[in-house]
Protein backbone atom coordinates (compact mmCIF):
# COMPACT_ATOMS: atom_id res chain seq x y z
CA UNK A 1 0.00 0.00 0.00
CA UNK A 2 1.23 3.64 -0.91
CA UNK A 3 0.68 6.55 1.24
CA UNK A 4 2.26 9.53 -0.55
CA UNK A 5 2.82 13.40 0.76
CA UNK A 6 2.99 15.81 -2.04
CA UNK A 7 3.49 19.56 -1.57
CA UNK A 8 3.17 19.38 2.45
CA UNK A 9 5.27 22.24 4.02
CA UNK A 10 5.94 23.71 7.41
CA UNK A 11 4.46 20.42 9.06
CA UNK A 12 4.70 17.58 11.53
CA UNK A 13 3.37 13.99 10.72
CA UNK A 14 3.59 11.64 13.48
CA UNK A 15 2.34 8.11 12.61
CA UNK A 16 2.15 6.09 15.69
CA UNK A 17 0.90 2.59 14.76
CA UNK A 18 -1.09 3.47 11.53
CA UNK A 19 1.30 2.13 9.60
CA UNK A 20 2.45 -1.54 8.92
CA UNK A 21 5.47 -3.48 6.91
CA UNK A 22 2.55 -3.59 3.65
CA UNK A 23 3.14 0.58 3.50
CA UNK A 24 5.52 2.01 1.44
CA UNK A 25 6.16 6.22 2.18
CA UNK A 26 6.25 8.62 -0.72
CA UNK A 27 7.56 11.98 -0.30
CA UNK A 28 7.80 14.92 -3.09
CA UNK A 29 7.76 18.32 -3.36
CA UNK A 30 7.83 19.05 0.84
CA UNK A 31 9.55 21.56 2.76
CA UNK A 32 10.49 21.88 6.28
CA UNK A 33 8.38 18.73 7.65
CA UNK A 34 9.24 15.90 10.23
CA UNK A 35 7.96 13.06 10.15
CA UNK A 36 7.83 10.14 13.05
CA UNK A 37 7.39 6.50 12.22
CA UNK A 38 6.91 4.47 14.96
CA UNK A 39 6.31 1.04 13.33
CA UNK A 40 7.72 -1.23 10.86
CA UNK A 41 7.22 -0.41 7.38
CA UNK A 42 8.52 -1.44 3.99
CA UNK A 43 10.22 1.18 2.19
CA UNK A 44 10.27 5.27 1.84
CA UNK A 45 10.78 7.12 -1.51
CA UNK A 46 11.56 11.14 -0.80
CA UNK A 47 12.00 13.15 -4.06
CA UNK A 48 12.35 17.01 -4.64
CA UNK A 49 11.92 17.63 -0.70
CA UNK A 50 13.98 19.82 1.88
CA UNK A 51 14.47 20.22 4.99
CA UNK A 52 13.10 16.38 6.18
CA UNK A 53 14.05 15.50 9.57
CA UNK A 54 12.60 11.62 9.44
CA UNK A 55 12.48 9.68 12.52
CA UNK A 56 12.13 5.76 11.64
CA UNK A 57 11.58 2.74 13.81
CA UNK A 58 12.94 0.07 10.87
CA UNK A 59 12.04 -0.95 7.49
CA UNK A 60 12.16 -3.82 5.52
CA UNK A 61 13.74 -2.80 1.92
CA UNK A 62 15.20 0.91 2.77
CA UNK A 63 15.20 4.39 1.16
CA UNK A 64 15.37 5.85 -2.06
CA UNK A 65 16.38 9.40 -1.78
CA UNK A 66 16.65 11.58 -5.39
CA UNK A 67 17.37 15.46 -5.54
CA UNK A 68 16.60 16.18 -1.82
CA UNK A 69 18.60 18.47 0.43
CA UNK A 70 19.03 18.37 4.13
CA UNK A 71 17.44 15.34 5.18
CA UNK A 72 18.26 13.88 8.43
CA UNK A 73 17.40 10.23 9.02
CA UNK A 74 17.05 9.16 12.86
CA UNK A 75 16.78 5.59 12.89
CA UNK A 76 15.44 4.21 16.05
CA UNK A 77 16.68 0.43 15.54
CA UNK A 78 19.13 0.89 13.25
CA UNK A 79 17.08 -1.19 10.62
CA UNK A 80 18.10 0.18 7.51
CA UNK A 81 18.80 -2.47 4.96
CA UNK A 82 19.35 -0.01 1.66
CA UNK A 83 20.19 3.96 1.17
CA UNK A 84 19.98 4.72 -2.33
CA UNK A 85 21.14 8.16 -2.97
CA UNK A 86 20.93 10.77 -6.28
CA UNK A 87 21.83 14.24 -6.50
CA UNK A 88 20.79 14.33 -2.56
CA UNK A 89 22.28 15.29 1.07
CA UNK A 90 21.40 13.14 3.99
CA UNK A 91 22.63 13.61 7.20
CA UNK A 92 22.78 10.22 9.19
CA UNK A 93 22.15 11.20 13.21
CA UNK A 94 24.05 8.59 15.25
CA UNK A 95 26.66 6.49 15.56
CA UNK A 96 28.30 5.01 12.34
CA UNK A 97 28.56 1.11 14.09
CA UNK A 98 24.26 2.00 14.02
CA UNK A 99 24.37 1.72 9.89
CA UNK A 100 27.40 -1.09 9.38
CA UNK A 101 24.90 -3.20 8.40
CA UNK A 102 22.69 -0.58 5.68
CA UNK A 103 24.17 -1.14 1.76
CA UNK A 104 24.81 2.39 0.65
CA UNK A 105 24.04 3.17 -2.58
CA UNK A 106 25.17 7.17 -3.99
CA UNK A 107 25.38 9.25 -7.02
CA UNK A 108 26.33 12.79 -7.16
CA UNK A 109 25.48 13.15 -3.26
CA UNK A 110 27.01 13.27 0.22
CA UNK A 111 26.51 11.26 3.60
CA UNK A 112 27.29 12.61 6.34
CA UNK A 113 27.18 11.50 9.86
CA UNK A 114 26.14 13.18 12.81
CA UNK A 115 26.08 12.39 16.62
Amino acid sequence: MLLTIININNESLDFDTYLSNKHTLFIKNCYNIKIFIKSKINKIIIINSNKIFLQIDSLICGIEISKTNNLIIYNINNQIPTIELFRSNVYLYGSLENYKNTHLISEYSDLINIS
